[in-house]
């Protein structure tokens, strides 16, 4: 047994998990685990599970809850040997190799005497041992108080980990993880040394700075802090790269813990350790004869008992004793009872109870009582093992007691004062950070306690924490205010002395004789972007030691320019010394772009310069404009940029200066850039947008209009602005015009023109930049129909190399003319698409772009094969399938293939609906639409697919394509079949029977005669439903597909049964389970007990038919059978009901109803109905029968299904108690080979 308690609670049997049960069963695991090998109180067990308000029966459900885990756990022999009964409570005896939080506390002390390299691995292994939040899945306020302390110990061990890995060379390595643990914990003041240092031995040094700065401005706008005097040293040393940070920058070895300073291991030892008599009052009152605990009999004896002990070897008077547990007026018994009471309690302790002249002494020497040893140990200066005996209060529940109440005060004080003394030994020791954890805990239990809370300020900013340290005051401060006083005068000094600083003072630098003020005007209905604007601000108004580089990048349009001009109005203020603008036209249409020799020409000339004093040679003129910067506080816009070429010389070298770019490429490679992708609008951004620009009076009166417009803008800045313009220009035009204008696609870049702006003209400047091959990749990849495209996809489409494929997507993401929303997956903006297509029909000739729509059909046909087959490797598949030109993409397991089908399955619509329209396309659609037959048995909607099949059909018999027909015919009549259509499956599937024929194939042949089968079924045409079913029995038999042939004998045994042919139906049952097995497959096994648990049910053995179908129900589940699990549900709700079992009879209908409501099956809605109308009155609540009966009517009527009329029957009969059946002709469906149709 294996306990892990270091992230979710959790338990294990030679590697397998065990389910632990409900919220209260882990409350109580936890805590015995957080006190392993100690005795926990039920007290204790009771507050860690309701606090301070537990009910009436909490000993009671305590007491169950560990019977459960003792049989959960299999410790239900006798003795127990895990959980083991002592009173007053339980214990959990646990080995050190049992529990995490043993071995982590072994390797993170063996690391303590480790040199720094064998340190870290061996820290880095207790730190695999955390699996997320110590007991995240532990709601309680007792038990996560002390999980806040594990957790503080984990990120200690971190700190110390990465302290040693920075002292033996892993800087670069340690980045990222830095940063993650940086972000986690904003104001750990050494997290960010830590990172400072990785960085600048790693060679980056600005950024290095960057963290610095990035620390301090958060510190100053949170708390109005200036970082600690540690790390401020270290950010000169990083500026002045002192030789001394190629070396380790602070010692990551530990001094030896000195023996007061040592805390008890975990799983220490029990209160009645040893030999000979023990006795506890360091928590609940207990006795101990070695490890025996002893049984205190009642709660009047546990009172006498501790008195006693609490004043062992001094008289308790007996009027004493009488008062305590007797009160005021005390019976006149009462004597006699408490010597009973002392007898008893002598006998427990062997006699060491003396009566003496008035009353009673305990004689115990002080190595007996824990209080002894707890004095003992503390006069030796063993504090942590001094305190590891305490358990829980003094005296437990008793602590309150009128007679004990003084002793239990006096001995708390105590404790804290050891405790007071303990941390300060570790503090002293230099150990600062290790007592964090405890002292956090302590002021959870003491939360006006202010020298703990001295402490903690102290430890903390010790650490290099200073931010927390404030925080600490902060908080007891604000509670101290809710009590009406402020914090004690030591308390205050020490927060004052916490919050001193010595920054060294900037002199201001010298203005500027020319101050350029270049901004272009603000746009005064800019709307939306205040997380960006929040991101800009935070940084370009903080002090920085470096230029400040933001480059802006996204798609035209999309509003960069005009977020960079309204930020910079917003802070031209905290650039005194001019702000410059500059038009790089990297993107401007009919433009070429500008030379940067000559921005720096312009940019020279704001500056002062003199026109004949600009350098020709671009690094001269780059290394003047760098002087010029140099030491000023400049805003610079470098607007429209191509590149990070053309940007790379226009950079300034003040470290007070900011830049801002906007670029259409990701410029990634530009050295110390932070970047902003930019992409459209927010919904309510874009409509705000729009109201500003035409006026609210018109945007009120049609809000629909609004959103209309800005969706099929696709909520571009550009795009909305020009709608706007056309609006303004054509008053008499409403909102809806102009959207019904939009929404015709072709359309709707020309509707997206006014006066000189146009989007398209916007858009073909950024397609200009390409080449050939980027640009035919651009064009191409718009064409298929689906919202994204994956990179397998595109290579097919491309019919070029995934690699290749995946390099031109990832270029043209940079172009900002795709997104990558996931890793391989690539998507247009609407608009973008749109104007892609439109390139691609004026460039690409008809031929080359359906070319690569057959390719790309071609894959998706090829890949839903594979998809299918790896996920039902039984799948039945025509044997006219079309040779596969593309091998598609494989899977490694089911899980991903089905994955991957639903994720596609837009994709794979789109490319059958495509191909289903042309006939040098058409088989290649055919063969797609029998694999996306899948889709139809996991959820996804019948109306998403049927369109293809119309479309084959339509295609095939124009074309005179006979085999792409018969395919076609049969998935229609399927689907036919799926939605209940009967008599349209019926003929569908009569006429795809004689073009199978011509075919040839077989297979296509038998799945035909088995649909037809069922749909004959489902119409009552049960000699029909006979031969058909028979005939795809032999079929499957020939084509030794044991599989579909147990399916197929389960559905005809059915027959049989609903024609009263109850012999044949056994012997069909009996063949049908020998094909079943044989083929191993699940499916078809489940779908015979499904068949024998209906039959049983009409042979009224009730409980075994219920057993048949739960298996079935559990197997089709299992294997994601939604619509038979909702098939399989009704049934069992039927039997529950004939068998007068309507409370479960209504709990499966009920199952049925919500799952097919979700796959959309409108037959099985209408059949759970039926059941739960018929159960509801059968237990008399009439009105709800009638309502649901009434609901199944209205549906089996509009499937036209034979069941309208059997409702209308019941509905005109009276509803008495018994109900009326509802008879339930439905047959069994196999797994993906025929739909699974609504009629079970």
């Amino acid at each position: 047994m294996y306990f892990k308690i270091l992230g979710p609670l959790s338990a294990e049997r030679e590697g397998s998990e065990i389910h632990l049960g409900g919220s209260l069963q882990r409350v109580v695991l936890a805590t015995l685990l957080l006190d392993a090998n100690r005795i926990v109180p039920i007290s204790r067990l009771i507050e860690a599970a309701w606090g301070e308000t537990p009910p009436e029966t909490a000993r009671n459900q305590i007491q169950i809850r560990v019977s459960s885990l003792r049989r959960t756990l299999g410790d239900d022999g006798r003795p127990f040997t895990l959980f083991i009964t002592r009173p007053p409570g339980y214990l959990i005896k646990v080995k050190p190799a049992q529990l995490d939080l043993a071995d982590f506390d072994e390797l993170t002390g063996r690391a303590q005497q480790e040199e720094p390299e064998q340190a870290a691995k061996t820290l880095r292994r207790a730190l695999t041992l955390w699996r997320g939040p110590a007991l995240s899945n532990v709601s309680s306020d007792l038990v996560q108080t002390t999980a806040y302390g594990l957790n503080e110990r984990r990120l200690l061990a971190h700190e110390q980990c990465i302290e040693f890995e920075l002292a033996t060379g892993f800087h670069q390595q340690l980045v990222a993880e830095l940063r993650g643990l940086v972000q986690d914990n904003p104001l750990r003041e050494r997290l960010h040394g830590h990172l400072m240092l990785a960085l600048y031995r790693s060679g980056r040094q600005a950024e290095a700075l960057q963290v610095f700065r990035s620390y301090r401005r958060m510190l100053l706008d949170t708390l109005g802090l200036e970082p600690g005097d540690e790390l401020r040293r270290l950010e000169l040393a990083i500026l002045n790269q002192e030789a001394g940070l190629e070396i380790l920058h602070a010692s990551t070895r530990r001094t030896p813990v000195p023996k007061q300073l040592e805390s008890s291991p975990s799983g220490v030892s029990l209160v009645g350790e040893g030999t000979g008599l023990r006795f506890g009052i360091l928590g609940e009152v207990t006795v101990a004869n070695g490890e025996e605990m002893l049984p205190i009999r009642s709660e009047n004896q546990r009172i006498i008992l501790a008195i006693l002990l609490a004043r062992r070897r001094r008289v308790v008077s007996t009027d004493r004793l009488i008062d305590a547990v007797r009160g005021e007026r005390p019976p006149s018994s009462a004597p006699e009872n408490l010597r009973s009471h002392i007898c008893e309690i002598r006998q427990l302790v062997g006699g060491r109870i003396d009566a003496v002249a008035g009353g009673y002494r305990l004689r115990a020497d002080a190595d007996e009582i824990d209080i002894g040893r707890f004095e003992a140990l503390v006069a030796q200066g063993d504090y942590g093992q001094a305190l590891a005996l305490w358990r829980g209060p003094a005296f437990g529940p008793l602590a309150e007691h009128p007679h004990l109440r003084v002793e239990a005060a006096r001995l708390e004080g105590r404790r804290l004062a050891v405790t007071e003394q303990h941390i300060d030994a570790v503090m002293a020791a230099g150990r600062h950070d290790e007592v964090v954890a405890r002292l956090t805990q302590l002021i959870a239990e003491h939360p006006l306690h202010e020298r703990f809370c001295g402490r903690l300020m102290a430890a903390l900013y010790r650490a290099g924490r200073q931010a927390d340290a404030l925080d600490a005051y902060r908080q007891i401060a604000a509670r101290l205010a809710g009590l009406g006083i402020d914090p004690g005068t030591e308390l205050q000094e020490l927060h004052q002395a916490i919050r001193r600083s010595d920054p060294a003072l900037e002199l201001p630098a010298g203005r500027p004789l020319v101050i350029p003020s270049e901004l272009p005007t603000d746009l005064a209905a800019f709307t939306g972007r205040e997380q960006e604007l929040v991101r800009l601000r935070g940084t370009l108004l903080e002090d920085h030691l470096s230029v400040v580089i933001f480059a802006i990048s996204g798609s035209g349009g999309v509003g960069k320019s005009a977020l960079a001009i309204h930020l910079a109005h917003q802070i031209v203020d905290r650039y005194p010394d001019g702000q410059l603008y500059a038009n790089l036209q990297g993107s401007t249409p009919d433009a070429t772009p500008v030379d940067p020799i000559d921005v720096l020409g312009q940019l020279l000339r704001s500056l002062g310069v003199a026109p004949d004093a600009v350098p020709v040679d671009v690094e001269e003129a780059a290394a003047l404009f760098r002087t010029r910067t140099h030491n000023r506080r400049l805003l610079i816009i470098l607007d429209n940029a191509l590149d990070a070429a053309q940007v790379r010389p226009l950079l300034p070298a003040g470290r007070s200066c900011a830049v801002l770019i906007t670029c259409r490429r990701n410029m990634s490679s530009l050295e110390a850039a932070q970047h902003l992708p930019l992409g459209p609008l927010s919904e309510q951004e874009a409509g705000d947008l729009l109201a500003r620009l035409i006026g609210a009076h018109r945007s009120d009166a049609e809000p629909e209009a609004v959103a209309e417009i800005s969706r099929l803008c696709a909520y571009l800045p550009l795009a909305i602005s020009i709608a706007a313009a056309r609006l303004n220009s054509r008053r008499v035009w409403s909102l809806a015009k102009l959207a019904d204008r939009l929404a015709v696609e072709h359309q709707r870049l020309s509707e997206l023109e006014q006066g000189d702006r146009a989007l398209r003209t916007s858009l073909h400047a950024g397609y200009r930049q390409l080449d050939e091959a980027h640009a035919r990749v651009f064009r191409l990849c718009a064409l298929p129909g689906g919202p994204d495209l994956d990179t397998d996809a595109a290579a097919a489409l491309l019919d070029i190399p995934a690699s290749q494929a995946e390099d031109h997507l990832d270029d043209l993401v940079d172009f900002a003319l795709l997104d990558n929303p996931a890793p391989g997956i690539y998507r247009y903006h609407d608009l973008i698409r749109l104007f892609a297509q439109e390139q691609a029909a004026q460039r690409d000739p008809d031929n080359e772009r359906d070319q690569a729509l057959h390719r790309l059909l071609g894959f998706y046909t090829a890949t839903t094969h594979n998809a299918v087959t790896t996920d039902d490797p039984q799948w039945t598949w025509p044997r006219s399938l079309l040779p596969r030109r593309h091998p598609g993409r494989t899977f490694p397991h089911p899980k991903a293939a089905a994955a991957w089908l639903f994720d596609n399955v837009p994709h794979l619509v789109a490319a059958a609906e495509w191909g289903a329209h042309r006939p040098e396309s058409l088989g290649l659609a055919a063969d797609l639409v029998t694999g996306m037959r899948w889709l139809l048995y996991s959820g996804v909607g019948w109306a998403r697919i049927a369109p293809s099949f119309h479309a084959i059909i339509d295609t095939a018999a124009r074309t005179g394509d006979t085999r792409s027909e018969a395919v076609g015919l049969y998935e229609l009549g399927h689907l036919s079949y799926y939605r209940h259509l009967l008599s349209d499956a019926a003929a569908l599937l009569e006429r795809a029977t004689d073009l199978a024929r011509v075919v040839g194939d077989r297979v296509l042949l038998w799945q035909i005669w088995h649909t037809r089968g069922l749909a004959y079924t489902g119409r009552r045409r049960l000699p029909d439903a006979v031969h058909a079913l028979q005939e795809a029995a032999a079929l499957a038999q020939e084509l030794r597909l044991p599989a579909r042939e147990a399916t197929t004998l389960a559905n005809l045994a059915r027959v049989h049964i609903h024609a009263g042919q109850m012999d044949q139906a056994v012997t069909v049952l009996d063949q049908a389970l020998h094909a079943a097995r044989a083929s191993g497959d699940p499916d078809p096994l489940a779908a015979v007990r499904y068949a024998r648990g209906v039959a049983l049910r009409d042979t009224g053995r009730f409980h075994e038919a219920a057993r048949e179908l739960t298996d079935a129900r559990h197997t089709f589940r299992a294997l994601a059978r939604r619509t038979a699990e909702g098939n399989v549900l009704y049934h069992l709700a039927e039997t529950y009901r004939q068998a007068d079992r309507h409370a479960q009879a209504i709990e499966a209908a009920e199952e049925c109803l919500a799952l097919s409501r979700e796959i959309g099956d409108d037959y099985n809605i209408a059949r759970a109905l039926a059941a739960l109308g018929q159960s509801h009155a059968a237990q008399g609540d009439h009105a709800q029968g009638r309502t649901s009966l009434q609901e199944a009517h209205e549906i089996f009527a509009r499937l036209d299904a034979t069941e309208a009329a059997e409702i209308e029957t019941l509905l005109t009969q009276r509803l008495d108690a018994e109900g009326g059946r509802l008879a339930t002709h439905a047959p069994v469906i196999p797994r993906k080979v025929s739909p699974e149709p609504s009629a079970g």
